[in-house]
């Protein structure tokens, strides 16, 4: 693939809500090669900065590093950011047993409809 642009337009959607399922493979060094990195943006410190978050065991620790790898990215300016799908979900109350994934997908399996004198309102 001719990787060789001024700008381009992607999109992108992960499995994961962790912050590494953007970064690293989007904006790394690493991720030059495997051509998902279509900035071909490398930046050492933002490499180090995500590996710290990532193998950090303290959630205060891995907040405090992603919210420093955005001040780079918000510095340096590699990619912009223009849109952000948002998606809505409904449910009623007497549906008993469906889980809404917060990916936007939801399993049917086991789902029922509670009857009308035992279903609970807030």
């Amino acid at each position: 693939m001719d990787m060789s642009h001024d700008l381009t337009l992607s999109g992108w959607a992960t499995d994961s809500n962790d912050p590494d399922s953007f970064f690293r493979p989007l904006l790394s060094c690493a991720a030059i090669t495997s051509q998902t990195n279509y900035a071909h943006w490398c930046h050492r410190e933002f490499d180090e900065v995500l590996q710290k978050a990532l193998t950090s065991q303290q959630l205060a620790s891995r907040i405090e590093a992603y919210k420093e790898a955005q001040r780079i990215l918000a510095n340096e300016l590699p990619v912009l950011p223009l849109a952000s799908s948002l998606r809505l979900q409904a449910y009623r109350y007497d549906m008993k047993g469906l889980v809404l994934s917060p990916f936007g997908n939801a399993s049917f399996a086991g789902v029922s409809r509670e009857k009308e004198d035992e279903v609970k309102k807030p």
